[in-house]
């Protein structure tokens, strides 16, 4: 390939372009080529012809080209751009550029961590050590095993930042834990690995402890639950590595000393143990306390889930990626839906936003930093979850989110009124959720807003197949009772049948399996029925909020459908393709003036 002389590069990178976009994208990547090896450092140009390569599904090309224009220039738009072709890919081997970059990502927070367990896990089981890890799982590991393991980088990274969703990871980490534990128990020495095991307790509390844990842990538990108490007792300082391998299978507040313990002086990571799981949960406890109570909570179902949250806060999260910017809300609706019809809704003054069950605060936090003058008020069934929403408000130095306790179901009591209300998988834990729906529209200015989301009975096919499984139990409502159920679920017989289901990092901690597989109560529904709830409540309906792959492809079956809104067609795009909305149906509609 000729290299373009310097003149004629700005020439020649409009002809790209326009080839580009006219979808002659052969043509495009072969002259972009032509442009980067004559002016190897034009960042935008990397960015161009990775969108190129992309459209053309050569993946592994285009992650290649924006690490390149990576290595020029880390702009917002590029890290964005990397976390978005890179969240689906799956790598075989180890790729120690984009290894790097995905740690970046985790410790800076370039995107919700979620969205980067996928590459990340699998450069993780593509690292040799760990790769032997797995295949002598139930064998002793060498010293020289174990330091290579927990030497990975972006092991450590995901182990502080998300829950790790991969049975693979999963058993060796469990493996890895009970290794640590007999060796606390034996107190040979100085621990070998201290960081990585603090890391891997850090990993437990986040997961709320929902890995296997066998009678022989159980027995060497107890051993040093003894030793703690006695050093308790003489008022020592007990031996660090007997707390770090109790705080892998317990919170170190459950344990008698935890409280003066956590003041004495400790090294890094036992230290940040002793915040993670002593100071910021009664932290935690104290803002709850102090929540004010807006309705009462007094319908048997919504108590019901009431104490489900109590005990499970859901989400349990650690990071959240803040927004670019704040912007008016016209403007970021009219770039998701460009060609939906709704009416312009920003009016002078605040913007008065409801987050109806915020959960943990990650939704309502978001909320509160994407839309310009937003005045939030996050509503929620239970304190334990939004003392935790308010202790991340707190982290995020936000002033702008008023947390209360209410039931939506009780929520026309009160005279505010809104602009936004948002709603995301909520609604269908209601015992009615076409009449909390009611209540939420009747909050809702004239031309007001509301984006919900709703269990999609095709999406949930496999939850409801392993729900089959194990009908046969009582819902569990203990952790022991769902570290069970996921062992079964796990189990070799039977997960080539919950592929789709295991793969889905709601399995992956205590509060949220529980969530997606032990509900106390869940409402599907089908795309008809949401069409005849629309009328009733006599909303429209704006449009879904689905993967851009999922976007393109309905475009592409549906022309005659350019603003994407006919709910019948989405009905049998969904029927055809009944994992479109796997998680739930996400959408927006609008109250008429």
């Amino acid at each position: 390939m000729n290299p373009i002389p310097a003149p004629q590069i700005a020439q020649a990178l409009q002809h790209a372009i326009d080839r580009h976009r006219v979808g002659r994208l052969s043509e495009a990547v072969a002259l972009y080529r032509q442009i980067l090896s004559a002016m190897p450092g034009q960042v935008d140009v990397h960015r161009y012809l990775g969108q190129a390569l992309l459209r053309l599904g050569r993946l592994g090309e285009a992650i290649d080209t924006y690490v390149q224009a990576l290595r020029g220039s880390e702009r917002g738009d590029l890290r964005g751009e990397f976390v978005q072709i890179i969240r689906s890919a799956f790598f075989q081997a180890p790729h120690a550029e984009v290894q790097a970059l995905l740690v970046r990502a985790l410790d800076e927070v370039w995107a919700d961590p979620g969205e980067l367990l996928t590459p990340a896990a699998s450069l993780v089981e593509a690292n040799p050590a760990v790769r032997e890890g797995l295949a002598c799982a139930d064998a002793a590991w060498s010293p020289a095993l174990r330091a290579g393991i927990a030497a990975d980088p972006l092991l450590r990274a995901l182990l502080r930042s998300d829950t790790i969703s991969s049975i693979a990871l999963e058993r060796l980490l469990t493996r890895a834990r009970r290794q640590m534990l007999d060796e606390a128990v034996a107190g040979a020495g100085a621990d070998p690995l201290p960081a990585f095991h603090a890391a891997l307790a850090g990993q437990c509390f986040i997961n709320e402890y929902v890995w296997a844990c066998s009678d022989h842990e159980v027995q060497q538990l107890a051993v040093l639950h003894r030793r703690l108490a006695t050093s308790q007792a003489d008022g020592a300082a007990p031996d660090a590595r007997w707390l770090v391998a109790c705080a892998a299978y317990a919170p170190l507040s459950q344990l008698p000393g935890a409280q003066a313990w956590a003041a004495r002086p400790w090294s890094g990571p036992l230290s940040a143990l002793f915040v993670q799981q002593v100071i910021e949960p009664a932290a935690e406890r104290a803002f709850g306390a102090g929540i004010p109570r807006l309705t009462p909570i007094d319908d048997p179902v919504s108590r019901q889930v009431q104490a489900q949250y109590e005990q499970n806060p859901y989400p349990r999260w650690v990071h959240a990626a803040r927004p670019a910017g704040p912007a008016p809300i016209d403007s970021l609706l009219r770039q998701q839906f460009p060609r939906a019809p709704w009416q312009p809704v920003q009016r002078a003054g605040p913007l008065d936003v409801l987050v109806a069950g915020c959960g943990t605060g990650q939704h309502a936090i978001q909320v509160a930093q994407q839309f310009a003058g937003a005045r939030v008020l996050a509503v929620d069934l239970s304190l334990a979850s939004l003392g935790y929403a308010e202790r991340k408000t707190a982290e995020f130095g936000l002033t702008n989110i008023e947390y209360a306790q209410a039931d939506i179901l009780r929520l026309g009591t009160t005279d505010r009124r809104f602009d936004l209300i948002e709603s995301a998988g909520v609604l269908h834990h209601l015992a009615d959720p076409v009449a909390g729906w009611r209540v939420l529209g009747g909050l809702l200015r004239p031309g007001g807003l509301m984006m919900l989301g709703l269990y999609s009975e095709l999406g949930r096919r496999d939850v409801v197949a392993a729900r089959a499984r194990v009908a046969s139990q009582v819902l569990p409502s203990q952790a022991a009772d769902i570290r069970l159920c996921r062992q079964a679920l796990m189990g070799d017989a039977l997960a080539s049948q919950f592929e789709q289901f295991l793969a889905s990092r709601d399995f992956y901690s205590t509060s949220a399996c529980r969530d997606l597989l032990f509900h106390v109560q869940e409402h599907r529904f089908t795309l008809p029925q949401l069409k005849a709830i629309l009328a009733q409540l006599g909303l429209n309906f704006i449009g879904f909020m689905p993967d851009p792959e999922v976007a393109a492809a309905y475009a592409h079956q549906f022309p005659d459908d350019p603003a994407r809104i006919d709910l019948d067609r989405w009905h049998a795009f969904e029927t055809a393709r009944p994992e479109t909305f796997a998680r739930m149906y996400q959408f927006w509609v609008q109250k008429p003036l």
